[in-house]
């Protein structure tokens, strides 16, 4: 009788603990969920640099291929403990699969998105780049640029990157 009641006892113990350890668990992972993006975020701002689309002319990929990889560069160079930067390296797989830009920005829980994409007809094409607070939808900076033959994009790639920056209120 005694060797039953023993073993009753560290048999409710036993579920005692088991039941404290999954409250414990299900409390932190409400906590975490509760916390979200706050939780994740160390303070600077997230920045992802979406690869710039274009479906009008067949090699507009090649032409803006190496386009937003120099604005993540350019981004890139400013202080890490103020702004983080997501490239296209990172944020490839979420555009090609179709998803809106604030929806990518969840995704990477990224605080801001630059996109560009091209529009218009051949002969009258213009390159829209905008920069997205992900948090409202709300764009901070967008600009239309005409697109020709003789359009130097190194140049336009300052230019953009200049202007994000002006808005970023970041040191240039």
């Amino acid at each position: 009788m005694e060797r039953a009641n023993l073993r009753l006892g560290v048999q409710r113990t036993f579920m005692r603990l088991i039941t404290t350890v999954g409250v414990v668990f299900l409390l932190s992972l409400l906590f975490m969920i509760s916390q979200g993006r706050k939780g994740l975020s160390d303070g600077r701002t997230v920045l992802a640099v979406l690869p710039f689309e274009s479906g009008l002319v067949q090699d507009s990929t090649q032409r803006y291929a190496g386009f937003a990889e120099g604005l993540a560069a350019y981004f890139g160079r400013a202080d890490p403990q103020i702004l983080g930067v997501l490239g296209p390296a990172s944020t490839d797989r979420y555009a090609s699969r179709g998803l809106d830009p604030l929806v990518i920005g969840n995704e990477l829980l990224a605080d801001l998105v630059v996109t560009g994409r091209e529009s218009g007809r051949r002969g009258d094409l213009s390159l829209v780049v905008e920069l997205l607070k992900v948090a409202d939808g709300s764009i901070l900076w967008s600009r239309e640029f005409r697109i020709d033959e003789n359009t130097e994009l190194r140049d336009l790639l300052t230019e953009v990157s200049t202007e994000v920056t002006s808005v970023l209120d970041l040191p240039r």
